[in-house]
């Protein structure tokens, strides 16, 4: 009877101390469960640090990159404004400068009409004399006289005519030239609708001065032909 009781005795023991050896593992691993777990923690937060680090690289990389294009369409914003007021100041004076020329022309050509007219009211004059003048010897020497002494003042005329003819032509000739080297410098001061707006006025200008010219020594001829006619008949 005192062996059973020892033996229940030593298994009680033999089970209370598997029951600590088991409470103890039990603990330990726990234990390494937790040192563990800090460690896992800690490696996820450096990646998600240097996950962000990355991002962080990459954005700035970003910005810089939006700066740069930013900085150059600023710049070329300003440049393209800065053109544009180059173009208006040119294109007003190009306005101006045709607008003056323009006047010029116009009041040359009135100038040399109001001459031609008076030529003209001159030979017509001079005709309707002749038609009423009654022919005698002395009438045509007198008629003759007064004809030879207009013909220097004619003659005069005609070369004044020729002159503004000559320094006509010598304008459209620097005009046309100056036309040439700006389209083949590239200048955007003188358009080529512009400059050849202006050529075509010298064009016209030059063109009609010619055909005064041409009238008015057609006239000369015709004054010197009657002089030499009334000067037959007076011999």
């Amino acid at each position: 009877m005192s062996n059973d009781r020892s033996e229940g005795i030593d298994a009680a023991r033999s089970s209370n101390i598997l029951s600590l050896l088991e409470n103890a593992e039990a603990g330990r691993a726990a234990v390494e469960q937790n040192l563990r777990t800090p460690q896992r923690n800690s490696n996820q937060l450096s990646e998600e640090i240097l996950s962000a680090q990355n991002e962080l690289s990459a954005l700035k990389v970003r910005q810089n990159r939006a700066l740069d294009e930013l900085r150059t369409c600023k710049a070329a914003t300003n440049s393209l404004q800065a053109h544009c007021e180059q173009f208006v100041k040119a294109n007003e004076g190009i306005s101006t400068r045709i607008t003056d020329l323009s006047t010029k022309i116009f009041e040359d050509r009135r100038s040399r009409l109001e001459k031609i007219t008076s030529a003209e009211q001159y030979f017509s004059g001079v005709h309707a004399a002749l038609e009423k003048i009654v022919w005698t010897p002395e009438a045509l020497q007198r008629l003759a006289e007064a004809l030879q002494m207009q013909v220097p003042e004619l003659e005069k005329h005609s070369a004044d005519l020729d002159s503004g003819l000559q320094r006509k032509r010598t304008k459209l000739d620097h005009l046309q030239a100056q036309s040439t080297n700006n389209s083949m410098a590239g200048d955007v001061t003188f358009p080529a609708e512009e400059q050849q707006a202006m050529l075509q006025i010298f064009r016209d200008e030059f063109s009609k001065l010619q055909s005064m010219l041409r009238h008015l020594t057609s006239q000369k001829e015709l004054l010197k032909e009657e002089v030499d006619r009334l000067s037959r008949l007076d011999s």
